[in-house]
């Protein structure tokens, strides 16, 4: 597996893994990577008591380049291709059914998008916080998020909220399901 590097990819495997060590369900990811995707393949399918992953990614040449990088393939981990931006609205729907543990926010869009990338990726951590345990909300460093009220008063009102700085670009971790709180001694 790949280790988190200086040219700011995978520094929210930290908070990821934490979150996923204390928690039982399952995992969704936004957006496939090249550390988180592994990294969920190894740890929550191929562990003892296999846990379900769903990895969402807009990229069909990039989701397909992943595929060979995982070591266990099987019903337990779905590689799933979000070909048009319309298509968020069925995946959010189906994020809620699933109910997951852990909620990773990490994806990209594609470069026509990138403006309302920010947008998207807010609205969908509004529509899904109180559908997980924990939603790991990676590249919250720049000035979209520092800079937005809305965001600042959406994190102060998650009964849990850190923002690991320690490595850039920042993670922000959320919740609002009270049996986290022990988790505030972690981030």
């Amino acid at each position: 597996m790949n280790s988190p590097n200086v040219y700011g990819y995978g520094t929210h495997i930290i908070p990821l893994a934490l979150a996923v060590e204390v928690t039982t369900g399952p995992v969704v990811e936004f957006g496939a990577g090249l550390f988180s995707t592994p990294f969920l393949n190894y740890y929550c399918v191929k562990a003892e008591s296999p846990r379900k992953v769903w990895s969402y990614e807009e990229n069909s040449a990039w989701l397909n380049r992943l595929d060979h990088l995982l070591i266990e393939k099987d019903d337990n981990h779905r590689l799933i291709h979000v070909p048009d931006i319309m298509d968020w609205v069925k995946v959010v729907e189906d994020v809620k059914a699933i109910k997951p543990s852990v909620l990773l926010i990490d994806n990209e869009l594609p470069q026509q998008i990138q403006a309302t990338r920010y947008r998207i990726r807010k609205a969908l951590a509004y529509e899904l916080l109180d559908h997980c345990e924990i939603m790991i909300m990676h590249d919250t460093e720049s000035l979209p998020y520092t800079d937005d009220p809305e965001w600042q008063e959406f994190t102060m009102k998650a009964k849990l909220h850190h923002t690991c700085k320690r490595m850039s670009p920042w993670t922000d971790v959320l919740s609002n399901n009270p049996r986290d709180w022990k988790l505030q001694g972690l981030f």
